[in-house]
């Protein structure tokens, strides 16, 4: 009898740690799926849908990159181009702050996260628009793939720090004073190594 109520007893801790568990599972997922839906959605509390037409549109007119200078730039870092928003937050953070990986130069990061620091500087919609918190750039990441495309983000922030190398150094600006679309692959390798440097450092 005294045996069959020690059994007993464990079937039933059994099932209420399968319980806690199943539970705790599910609880996370509603917190981790919330944190995403605030993240990627928390944009339209500040700007409507008309001005990110306008402000997505700065970024759709952006010059396309020559091929040369794509895919080399994909052949280094290949997670980069075409890396989504959601692939950035999921994979690139979920890997920094589960496993503590500190080497993230293969893990997916779409330059739409940039766009907000480099046109926050010259337009008065983003500049006046009240948004508190310190996830901005994550933010409007999301807002400007919803309107735009990674690869138009690209094309928008690599076009805006070529635009700034220029201004670096006469060595510089001799370098990029000829056609990216006729560069050797030693000087496109050269470029791409200023941009990097220029945005992650």
């Amino acid at each position: 009898m005294e045996k069959k109520k020690g059994v007993s007893y464990v079937k039933n801790g059994l099932r209420y740690l399968k319980y806690f568990a199943v539970s705790s599972v599910i609880l996370v997922f509603l917190q981790v799926a919330g944190g995403y839906w605030l993240i990627s959605s928390r944009w339209s509390m500040f700007l409507s849908h008309e001005q990110m037409l306008r402000l997505s549109s700065e970024i759709n007119e952006a010059e396309s990159l020559p091929d040369n200078f794509i895919q080399l730039y994909d052949q280094l870092y290949p997670n980069i181009i075409n890396a989504s928003m959601a692939e950035q937050l999921a994979v690139n953070y979920g890997s920094r702050i589960l496993f503590k990986r500190r080497e993230v130069t293969n893990l997916p990061h779409c330059t739409c996260d940039l766009v907000y620091d480099i046109q926050i500087k010259s337009n008065s919609i983003l500049a006046n628009a009240h948004w508190p918190g310190r996830l901005q750039e994550l933010e409007y990441g999301f807002a400007i793939e919803k309107f735009s495309s990674p690869k138009k983000c690209f094309d928008y922030v690599m076009n805006y720090q070529i635009k700034n190398l220029v201004t670096s150094s006469s060595e510089i600006k001799s370098l990029l004073s000829k056609d990216i679309s006729s560069m050797t692959e030693d000087e496109l390798f050269q470029v791409i190594m200023l941009v990097q440097g220029k945005i992650f450092n």
